[in-house]
C-alpha cells in the first residue's frame, strides 16, 4: 500500500460518499494499527497523509 492508495481512499470517501471526517480518521487509525502492531512495520505515511479538518461549529446565540 502506498500513500497514494490511502489518499485516493480518503478522497473517495470524503467527496463521493460524503462520510464524516471522524469516520475517515477511524479508518486511517485502523490502518496505522494494522501496520504498526499487526504487521510490525513502521508507519511512514503520517507526513504524506494529513488528517482532515473537522468542520467548526458556530456558537449558537
Amino acid at each position: 500500500m502506498t500513500p497514494e492508495h490511502i489518499r485516493t481512499y480518503k478522497l473517495c470517501h470524503t467527496n463521493e460518499k460524503k462520510l464524516a471526517p471522524n469516520l475517515i480518521h477511524t479508518a486511517i487509525a485502523a490502518l496505522r494499527f494494522l501496520y504498526t502492531v499487526t504487521l510490525k512495520k513502521e508507519w511512514t505515511f503520517a507526513e504524506d497523509i494529513p488528517l482532515l479538518q473537522k468542520p467548526q461549529k458556530q456558537p449558537s446565540s
